[in-house]
């Protein structure tokens, strides 16, 4: 499976320039990547991007042809195992499939992992490896539902009961598999469902992937094809660890939590070992005990500020990248900037928002981890809302034409303290579309235009935008690479991605986990 994704990952950059809607940067023909398509609003079903839909025909399309083909060697007659033909052909398409499936667990588990090596080794985002992951693991169900209609096929072929097959552990064993891997594939996994109660969703995908795992070994008397559950099991055990090993304390770590509106400014101490490459792409997971103690969530960091040594010392800004000094000590202070939805953020805001609880807590952080995009040298940024979190170390390692649609004033205030530690002219090329109607504060104005930030008072069109600036840059006869790069809500991706997906040459990357 991973083969597909980096033939399909070369192969369409191969064809980038002649079939652009091929392009691994390239959307496919619609504009519903995020919003639900109208006639299945109530599914909340969306449509993957063509590189995405290209390999997920291409893995059906193998397995299809692995699970129904090369059989006729293994068929032989007189048989002392099998009385027909019909029943030898019946017992070794299940067996087959069967096996298929447990072969797609280790893929499921790689694929969903937090130090995603897959997403390294193939280019694709983490976001089309999860879409990618949720396509294995309905692949992986319909396999399991073929080995039991086959299955039960034989048994009626041989002219054998079912009622006798209950009591045999193997048989219930891969009934509650079978059930255990609808579950999974079902109602508990559709997007309204995770966005509903995503902290039960992912404890609920657990702990009935464990019992799943669990059964299959039962199911195959823990011998046969059980080297897929074992590889399984210690993917799955290397990733925890992992992640115990990338923690920062059991909540050791102090926060401080500010709201203004429907905003959360978090800033979250930390040692800076732990941080180290603070460049762009850079996130990690955090943990609040006082909150909830068993939930975790990913967030991007907007801006790294070196606290020295000490606490006491005077605040300076830092890339946090290896000198010839040694390694980097002291602590360093995350800034995030984080749209409260509901669960975890919801609780942080609640905090943040409520006197009598105070601004600090303690935090665990897990991480870091990095999504480094390969992004071109010419690069245009949109961002809208929070989205410009993603976007600001882009714009610090490289000045690049960047917009900034804000709705709200509190974003502003939220980024106040960023803008306040960045140089003076260090956000040339970001220009921001104020779109409300309120006041704005002479203080943010005033870092504003300190930073060279350009301000309008106005919506942008998305397409007038993205025009203006391939315009600006002459025409290189599509020999020079360029590319769009778009971080904010579902609505203003699905924009920005039709919008790019009319141009030619053009490739489009976008920053969100909220499929």
């Amino acid at each position: 499976m991973f083969l597909v994704v980096v033939v399909i990952r070369h192969l369409t950059e191969h064809l980038h320039l002649r079939v652009p809607q091929l392009s691994l940067y390239a959307p496919a023909h619609h504009a519903r990547a995020f919003v639900p398509l109208p006639r299945f609003a109530w599914t909340a079903f969306t449509v993957p991007t063509a590189p995405q839909a290209l390999a997920m025909v291409l893995a059906a399309a193998i397995t299809a042809v692995v699970s129904c083909t090369s059989y006729s060697q293994d068929i032989y007659v007189p048989n002392p195992l099998f009385d027909t033909t019909a029943s030898q052909y019946l017992r070794y398409s299940a067996n087959r499939t069967g096996a298929l499936a447990f072969a797609l667990l280790p893929a499921l588990i790689l694929s969903a992992a937090r130090k995603n090596l897959v997403a390294h080794a193939t280019g694709w985002s983490l976001d089309s490896w999860n879409i990618f992951h949720r396509f294995l693991g309905r692949l992986a169900t319909v396999l399991a539902a073929a080995h039991t209609v086959l299955y039960c096929a034989y048994i009626v072929e041989r002219g054998e009961a079912f009622g006798p097959q209950w009591r045999l552990a193997y048989w219930w064993g891969g009934v509650t598999a079978g059930v255990g891997m609808l579950w999974l594939a079902g109602p508990p996994s559709v997007r309204w469902a995770r966005r509903w109660s995503y902290e039960g969703f992912l404890w609920g995908h657990v702990l009935s992937s464990l019992l799943v795992v669990y059964m299959c070994a039962v199911h195959v008397f823990w011998v046969l094809s059980v080297e897929w559950l074992w590889v399984a099991a210690g993917l799955w055990a290397f990733d925890r660890g992992v992640r115990l090993w990338l923690a920062v304390g059991w909540g050791g770590c102090e926060g401080i939590a500010e709201t203004r509106g429907n905003v959360v400014r978090l800033e979250v101490t930390v040692p800076v070992k732990k941080v180290g490459d603070a460049g762009p792409g850079l996130f990690v997971y955090l943990r609040f005990p006082g909150l909830r103690w068993s939930k975790s969530h990913p967030f991007s960091v907007s801006h790294v500020k070196r606290l020295g040594d000490t606490l006491a010392a005077a605040p300076e800004e830092t890339p946090l990248l290896p000198t010839s000094e040694g390694k980097p000590s002291g602590q360093v202070q995350l800034t995030f900037v984080i749209r409260p939805y509901s669960g975890l953020t919801k609780a942080l805001h609640t905090h943040a928002a409520t006197p009598s609880t105070g601004h600090a807590l303690r935090v665990a952080v897990e991480g870091p981890y990095h999504h480094r995009i390969p992004l071109p040298p010419r690069t245009l940024f949109l961002a809208a809302g929070v989205g410009i979190a993603l976007v600001l170390p882009y714009l610090r390692a490289e000045p690049q034409e960047a917009h900034w649609v804000l709705g709200r004033a509190e974003d502003l205030w939220a980024l106040q303290r960023v803008l306040e530690e960045t140089p003076d002219r260090g956000l040339q090329g970001l220009k921001v579309w104020l779109t409300f109607g309120g006041h704005v504060q002479t203080e943010v104005l005033r870092e504003l235009a300190r930073v060279d930030v350009k301000v309008v008072w106005e919506k942008p069109a998305v397409r007038h935008v993205v025009q203006l600036w391939l315009s600006a840059g002459g025409d290189a006869g599509g020999k020079t690479r360029t590319a769009v790069m778009a971080c904010g809500p579902e609505r203003f991706l699905d924009a920005c991605r039709s919008t790019v997906d009319a141009l030619e040459g053009v490739e489009y990357w976008e920053e969100v986990s909220t499929k």
